[in-house]
């Protein structure tokens, strides 16, 4: 066989002719990936391994393999293939080309500490295919000539993007943000409203990667600067003490812990302070976690009033909701990703998977300002499928985890993970409660290295854990006593109704709890 790394075949065309080559879409990755790690800010890029975009590119070379190019029989038929292919038996090779890329990769690391890198490439269709391949897994991949053919794409790929990485990965969180950005350039470079089908365009690949991020609003956060708290929050006269002491305190990345009681004005603080970091670029983008639906739908409403302010409508329509069921309450548009493998079935999920996170049930992650349930983020440290495209999404960011208590050992743990590595991913965590206890507050302040003693016993509360600069627990006034008059009200419902319906025309807020759904479902037909 004698052909040069634009035969191969990556994508088909609609009637099943072969499209783009591996040659191509290698390319074209490498270019958004490229254009994404210029769009990130300095924090988050000082994280990725030199080489970071070459790894990117080269994550589809596993293409170059009897397994997956007997997938288009176009294409064997093209290349006069089919009497060899029966002959060697390609269509029981080795299918799997995120694992071949994987393998080639592996194969220019050697066995050491390095390797893991070609790990996070080889997991860009979501699953991780182990930490150091052997040949009995792997399987036939072809002889020598489709080895020089992987490894000619792979040196090509070298020469335009840099050389692979040098250094090991100091920790898991710069492992898995290689992985999130390798997956998310590729769904971005697999997108046919920018980048066609037939190939052909890798002179241009950088100015069309560039073009790519720019339709679908990748961009980092842009604050107005000098606004003050009552800028930010025009319906508050006057900052709270326990908010005045978050906007003196907050002023850097670090973990932060904010108690206080309900109604205290913890939201206010934490997003004043989340004000101060993104207009300095000391982060990223905003992400306000908290346990329900319900309570997420209402804090997305209060954040888009604040982000409003802080940065105009442009911000403001910049927030996405993440949960189960925002896809009731948002719109947004997703790429054009269409499976292009025949008989892949892997790359036709992959495609459902790209075409699934820049939805808008979970783009949240992604775009610069999110809101949603807590879920969406620790979903990120277990073994659920594109756990690090989470991870990337987040990186970072300030990441506000609002009603967090004294959780059951399992959900405790899994938010502790998810604090550590998010610390790890450069992101400024701001903890919120009403009701934490003092063993629960030394555990999370352990997650940030830091000294836990003497711990305080004072409520209102905020602990300050900045990376740089030393630990203080900053005890807050609280709030004056407020007296409440209770009067007992008896009567039929309808006159009940009555005297409810003249408070509320009088601005007042009324709440009628009835004890059953058929006491409330009457009630609101009597209103």
């Amino acid at each position: 066989m004698n052909w040069d790394q634009t035969t191969f075949w990556a994508k088909t065309l609609p009637d099943g002719q072969p499209g783009i080559s591996v040659h191509d879409h290698c390319q074209n990755v490498g270019c958004v990936a490229e254009a994404i790690l210029a769009r990130l800010p300095l924090r988050v890029r000082k994280l990725l391994p030199p080489g970071a975009v070459t790894l990117a590119a080269g994550h589809d070379v596993g293409k170059i393999s009897p397994g997956f190019c007997v997938k288009c029989p176009a294409w064997i038929l093209l290349h006069g293939l089919a009497e060899i292919a029966r002959r060697e038996d390609w269509a029981n090779h080795q299918g799997d080309h995120a694992l071949i890329s994987q393998w080639a990769l592996q194969k220019l690391f050697g066995k050491s500490k390095l390797t893991l890198w070609a790990a996070a490439a080889g997991a860009h269709h979501g699953r991780i295919k182990g930490r150091h391949l052997v040949p009995f897994k792997v399987g036939p991949v072809g002889g020598a000539e489709w080895e020089a053919a992987r490894s000619s794409l792979i040196e090509e790929l070298i020469k335009r993007f840099g050389p692979l990485p040098e250094e090991p990965a100091t920790s898991e969180g710069s492992l898995w943000l290689l992985a999130g950005l390798i997956t998310v350039a590729d769904w971005i470079g697999s997108d046919e409203t920018n980048f066609s089908p037939a190939g052909g365009q890798s002179a241009q690949a950088r100015e069309l990667a560039s073009t790519a991020l720019d339709r679908i609003n990748w961009r980092a956060a842009c604050f107005q600067p000098g606004r003050g708290f009552a800028d930010l929050f025009p319906e508050c006269i006057h900052p709270r003490p326990l908010q005045m002491a978050a906007l003196e305190h907050i002023h850097g990345p670090g973990l932060y812990i904010i108690e206080a009681q309900m109604g205290g004005g913890k939201t206010e603080a934490a997003l004043a302070a989340a004000y101060h970091l993104l207009s300095t670029g000391q982060a990223a983008g905003l992400y306000f976690a908290l346990p329900t639906q319900v309570t997420s739908n209402r804090i997305h409403e209060r954040v888009a009033a604040f982000l409003r302010h802080a940065g105009g409508n442009q911000e403001a329509d910049s927030l996405r909701l993440a949960h189960s069921t925002s896809w009731l309450l948002a719109e947004a548009t997703a790429p054009q990703l269409r499976s292009t493998s025949p008989g892949d079935s892997e790359s036709e999920e992959h495609i459902r998977a790209g075409r699934s996170w820049f939805a808008s049930t979970k783009r949240a992650l992604l775009t610069p300002y999110g809101v949603g349930t807590i879920d969406q983020a620790l979903l990120g440290v277990v073994a659920a499928k594109h756990f690090f495209v989470r991870q990337f999404g987040l990186a970072g960011k300030v990441v506000i985890l609002d009603e967090v208590h004294s959780y059951d050992l399992y959900t405790g743990t899994l938010l502790d993970t998810l604090v550590h590595r998010l610390r790890e991913l450069g992101c400024t965590v701001i903890i919120l409660s009403a009701t934490l206890t003092a063993a629960r507050r030394r555990e999370l302040m352990a997650l940030a290295g830091a000294d836990t003693e003497p711990l305080t016993e004072a409520y209102p509360l905020i602990t300050a854990c900045p990376e740089e600069g030393p630990v203080r627990q900053i005890t807050v006034p609280a709030e004056p006593a407020r007296s409440v008059n209770i009067t007992h009200v008896s009567g039929d419902n309808r006159c009940l109704a009555e005297q409810v319906l003249q408070r509320a025309s009088k601005g007042q807020c009324v709440l009628w709890v009835r004890n059953t759904v058929n006491d409330a479902q009457e009630t609101l037909r009597l209103l």
